[in-house]
């Protein structure tokens, strides 16, 4: 059983615990509210922005197909996007297991942005082999982020695994397709798959996709890291309420054991009193 003493110290570390707990909720929710209202108010651009990636880069595959069958093109590049550190909950746990699931397929190169992620990856998948790259948990930094597109750029198709803010108590385990395929070379000649394709190009389809391979892939992916920077926070705050929550509760049953510990010695005093006082009397 612990002493009054103990309890005591043991009060004032919870509530020096809760005081961090407190601290680092605030800065969660400094951080997320930073990014919310930008991406809640262009996520359905971005994902348009994607789809009509996607399509375009279905379209380009008809074209070169049809150009030169017998060429190898750049395999799917898989993208986890996870942290550089800890405490955001369960949400980069479930990014994984469903980028684990997509990448056991042949045919695709791996990359993992984040620490957190390389962690996993050595932990439950050690026999795939993987990029490791870096950006930042709460900022963008041009380079960083100019070094993780380069290294995607040549890909077909590039898919994306990243935590999507829902709301701050709800954020799931998602995944975008960007088409990232380029023609190394131009041919004029395509008239004859035109008809089969979603969209009319001006001026062709390769100026197009040269387009949709560099600057649309870049922002698209971007947005992607911005979402998952937005789950993330969100997801630490849920994480450390329930902390916050913990703590208080604990806090309630210390107080309570101190609070017997110290009417159990009033108890003891008063009979020691009286005991004296009977001592006395008969005396």
């Amino acid at each position: 059983m612990k002493t009054y003493k103990q309890l005591t110290e043991e009060k004032k570390d919870m509530q020096e615990m809760r005081g961090l707990v407190e601290v680092y909720e605030e800065i969660a929710a400094k951080k997320m509210q930073a990014v919310r209202e930008a991406i809640l108010s262009s996520r359905a651009f971005f994902e348009g922005l994607a789809k009509l990636s996607e399509d375009v880069g279905a379209d380009f595959s008809q074209f070169l197909n049809r150009v030169d069958p017998g060429s190898t093109h750049s395999v799917t590049a898989v993208v986890f996007i996870s942290a550089n550190e800890g405490l955001y909950g369960d949400i980069i746990e479930r990014v994984f297991q469903a980028f684990l699931s997509f990448i056991k397929k042949d045919g695709v190169d791996v990359f993992v942005v984040g620490r957190v992620g390389a962690e996993l990856m050595d932990s439950y998948a050690k026999g795939i082999s993987y990029k490791k790259m870096e950006i930042g948990d709460d900022k963008i930094d041009e380079e960083e982020f100019s070094q993780v597109a380069k290294q995607l750029l040549p890909y077909k198709n590039i898919v994306v695994f990243y935590g999507r803010f829902q709301s701050i108590v709800n954020q799931e385990a998602s995944s975008m397709t960007i088409s990232g395929e380029m023609l190394q070379r131009l041919v004029p000649e395509y008239e004859d798959v035109t008809k089969h394709m979603r969209y009319l190009y001006e001026p062709t389809l390769v100026d197009i996709s040269n387009i949709f391979g560099n600057e649309i892939m870049a922002s698209t992916l971007e947005a992607s890291v911005r979402e998952s920077q937005l789950a993330k926070f969100a997801s630490r705050m849920m994480n450390l309420d329930v902390a916050m929550e913990r703590i208080d509760e604990h806090l309630i049953k210390v107080g309570f054991e101190r609070l017997k510990i110290h009417k159990r010695s009033l108890d003891k005093k008063q009979r020691q009193i009286i005991s004296g006082v009977v001592v006395r009397r008969h005396a």
